[in-house]
Parts: C-alpha cells; structure tokens; sequence
C-alpha cells in the first residue's frame, strides 16, 4: 500500500544564518521536497503554512503537478544567489553523506577563507577574471602571513587562533578541525 498523501513544512538553518524554508510532501508514495524561500525573502512559517496548505487542497482535488511547484528560483533566478546563499544550500545537500569532522572542516573553510572575499558576490557575475583575483587575493593573504611567521610575528584570528599560511603540506596546515 503507497504512502498516504500529505505534507509537512521543513525549516532549515543555513550557514549564513538565514531560514529556509520547505514543503514536504507525499503524493501517490513518492516523497517531494519543494523549497519555498528563505526567511529574507519573506518567507515565514505562516506563509509556508499557507503554500501548504493550497498545494494539498491541489492534491486532494487530483491537479497537483510537480512543475507548477517549483517556488524556488527559475533557471535564470537561480544564477542570481549570492555565493554564501549557494554555498549554504550545497553544504546542506551534501552534507548528510559526510562525517562530523568532515562537515566542520568545509565550514570552517568556507567561513574563513570564501565568504570573506565572494560571500556577497553574486553568482552571475562569477567569471575567469573574479575567480583569478580571488585566488590572487588569497595567495596575497598567505604570503603575508608566511613573512610575518619568518619574522616571528603571529597573527591571530578571531577566534584567537594563530594565522597559517595556505598549503599543501599537511604539517603546516591550521590544526583547527
């Protein structure tokens, strides 16, 4: 016997420290995850209560259809999220198939490395020349920290742990995560 049809509303903390959120729904046994939009674009459990509310009413009456769902942004909408709104979306996609360490790791480089620079940028307006300079920006940033290290000087971050240049050798690397 299929799944009875209903749905749910899911809200989900993003690395950004936005709300998102979505519908879940079961219709004739199959699970969809429909997402509705974040806290600042106006979403609210109230408005997602709603949106709920009408797609099951759509359900009942037998006219649901899966396209007409799609609240979240169009193809051409969609390239204009900002980096750290995309980066929140991919890690929680992803996120489940990872270990806690793992899960750490990539925030921890997100936030301290990413966002700072491209956080705000928006996705459409990535290209070769953006990509260089950021890399160019963070290789900077690296060999300053290098120079000071050979000096003596260390520099801290806020959390008070000490600044590392960027590397590939792992005895190098900030033992942070």
């Amino acid at each position: 016997m299929p799944r009875p049809n209903r749905g749910s509303i899911d809200v989900r903390a993003q690395v950004d420290g936005a709300q998102t959120l979505y519908l879940r729904l079961t219709v004739d046994g199959r699970r969809h995850r429909v997402r509705l939009g974040s806290d600042r674009e106006g979403w609210t459990p109230g408005r997602a209560m709603v949106a709920l509310e009408e797609q099951l009413a759509e359900i009942r009456a037998g006219t649901w259809q899966r396209a007409e769902l799609a609240a979240g942004p169009t193809a051409g909408e969609e390239n204009d999220l900002t980096f750290c709104a995309y980066a929140s979306s991919w890690l929680e996609d992803n996120m489940l198939e990872w270990r806690p360490s793992t899960i750490s790791d990539v925030k921890w480089r997100l936030e301290s490395h990413l966002l700072p620079h491209v956080g705000e940028v928006r996705l459409s307006t990535f290209d070769i020349t953006r990509v260089t300079a950021v890399k160019t920006t963070l290789l900077k940033e690296s060999r300053r920290i290098s120079e000071r290290l050979e000096a003596g000087v260390v520099e801290r971050d806020a959390h008070n742990m000490p600044l590392r240049p960027l590397s590939n050798d792992r005895s190098t690397r900030s033992s942070r995560c």
